[in-house]
């Protein structure tokens, strides 16, 4: 499996704290933070569903090639 881990150093949690002083823009940033999460495990799943299809094919192939 692909697993996509984000993390946020003290550094840029820091930036994200002056940058967003009041919730509302914190919550904003989570937000966004957590969509493009999801964004970005969506696509490696859909990679990931892909390449095991291929590699279903490919082997499905392969026994049809031993069977004749």
């Amino acid at each position: 499996m692909i697993f996509s881990i984000v993390s946020v150093t003290e550094e840029q949690d820091q930036k994200i704290a002056a940058f967003g002083s009041s919730y509302v823009d914190r919550s904003v940033i989570t937000s966004v933070s957590i969509g493009t999460f999801i964004f970005v495990y969506k696509i490696t799943t859909a990679i990931e569903q892909s390449l095991t299809r291929n590699a279903n094919v490919a082997a499905s192939l392969r026994s049809e090639v031993r069977a004749c």
